[in-house]
């Protein structure tokens, strides 16, 4: 019966790498969190933001950027309280400033050169080279005389007159090759430029052993959730069997499982409201965070049974946020605050959610 008193969980396509214990009640909060985490990159990884990452330091920047939003922060603060921290690598897009333009020039004037030299390599001799070229070759053909001959002057017009054959110089293209090659070196041995201790190249030990537990951390998701459905197909009339497969299926993002799974489970408790508000829950996530049409005649359905319902009343509320009604989504959680004991986990994110929409009216 624990999974009918899970928090609340976020309503968008959630990245893999986070728990369900670090997420937070609030789902438009959670979602601001999702956004921020986009934003900043996980330090050990390469390029990987920190909610696509299972490293340490990027799940302790995921629990810093939700306590930030939790305090009051807004996005920005969040990021600047951040950057910081850890300066400008953390960050995907870094600001271009006086220490991060040679980041941003460096590549494109390097490449352009090399590719410059590139084409410098097949070199086109000028007209004087080609006449004195022509001259010499005609001279040294002709008798040794005082004059030249008219047949002699003809073929040396003809030869100044000919088109220039361009030269191809292997030592130039090596060159430019070099360049372009430097440049690609640089990047990947420092990382960038104004951050000589953020190598890559040293970083390719943890980075294959984040990639590994990783791995094996999907391989122990899958494998929990197979268990879970032999232990349906072993005992399908027992609720928490199905209500741990939905959970091992929501770990995955497996939205099909999950909603079929909890479908069972109500065809086993019918008049459970909780149940039918995770269930509303899990089709809003399997929404990308929507509450569609169906979700909102399913949670009228539910406050008419129990009025009090938390997770109904926040899903409304979230309902009227997204409609643009915020006095309404106001209203909602607040009866849904008055409704929450003091010790109410979710209690201190909802207060900070009242008091975000308060200050957008």
């Amino acid at each position: 019966m624990s999974a009918l008193i899970m928090p609340i969980a976020p309503y968008q396509q959630q990245a893999w790498a986070i728990t369900v214990e670090e997420r937070l009640d609030d789902p438009a909060m959670e979602m601001r969190a999702r956004t921020i985490g986009r934003e900043l990159r996980c330090l050990v990884c390469q390029n990987q933001s920190i909610d696509d990452s299972d490293a340490e330091l990027a799940v302790d920047l995921r629990k810093l950027v939700r306590q930030r939003l939790v305090a009051g922060d807004t996005d920005a603060e969040v990021i600047a309280f951040i950057r910081e921290r850890y300066g400008d690598f953390v960050l995907f897009k870094p600001p271009v400033s006086s220490s991060t333009w040679l980041l941003w020039g460096a590549p494109i004037i390097a490449l352009g050169l090399g590719l410059i030299i590139i084409l410098m390599a097949r070199r086109k001799p000028s007209p004087e080279t080609i006449i004195s070229s022509a001259t010499s070759s005609a001279t040294s053909s002709a008798p040794t005389t005082t004059k030249v001959s008219e047949s002699e002057s003809v073929d040396v017009s003809v030869s100044v007159g000919a088109k220039p054959t361009a030269r191809f110089t292997p030592i130039m293209l090596i060159m430019g090759a070099g360049v372009i090659a430097l440049v690609l070196g640089i990047y990947a041995i420092l990382g960038r430029p104004d951050l000589p201790d953020q190598p890559l190249a040293a970083r390719q030990t943890d980075i294959a052993k984040e990639r590994s537990d990783l791995k094996q951390m999907r391989a122990a998701s899958i494998d929990a959730l197979q268990k879970a459905q032999e232990a349906t197909e072993a005992n399908p009339d027992d609720i928490a069997n199905w209500l741990n497969l939905a959970d091992k299926a929501s770990v995955l993002n497996d939205y099909e499982t999950e909603l079929f799974a909890l479908g069972m489970a109500l065809e086993i408790a019918p008049n459970s409201t909780p149940l039918m508000a995770i269930q509303a829950e899990a089709m809003v996530r399997a929404a990308e965070g929507q509450v569609t049409l169906p979700v909102r005649e399913r949670l009228a359905s539910i406050l008419e049974r129990d009025p009090t319902q938390p997770r109904a009343l926040f899903l409304t509320g979230l309902a009227a946020y997204q409609d643009g009604r915020k006095d309404l989504a106001l209203d909602v959680w607040q009866q849904l605050l008055d409704a929450l004991p003091e010790d109410a986990p979710a209690l201190p994110m909802l207060k900070a959610q009242i008091a975000a929409i308060k200050a957008e009216m």
